[in-house]
């Protein structure tokens, strides 16, 4: 930390600029599909989890596809969208066991 007493400069120096700082964009996106809109309709007693790697939601199995996530630094954050985490885990911002590709919509 550098501190100067006269309007921010030291003596014979040249004023410090801040480093800019960049807001970092997070994109997050529920995976669409035909079957899956604002409300999804499910029989009772019908299962209702992630869907199985390569299917798809139908009548017969409805299941849900998750989100993808990406952003400008680390790329694609998609395995690390969680799925109904604790409030504790959040806190601490670890929440392992979370992960939708790993606990679905349980």
């Amino acid at each position: 930390l550098i501190s100067c007493s006269v309007d921010g400069l030291c003596d014979g120096s040249t004023p410090m600029l801040e480093k800019e700082v960049k807001e970092e964009t997070l994109s997050i996106s529920l995976v669409e599909h035909e079957m899956l809109g604002e409300y999804v309709n499910l029989r009772q007693m019908q299962p209702f989890d992630r869907c199985e790697e390569g299917k798809k939601p139908s009548d017969a199995v409805m299941c849900d596809l998750g989100a993808t996530a990406e952003d400008a630094t680390d790329g694609d954050l998609t395995p690390a969208v969680l799925s109904c985490p604790p409030g504790g885990c959040l806190a601490k911002g670890n929440c392992p066991g979370h992960e939708f590709i790993n606990k679905g919509t349980k």
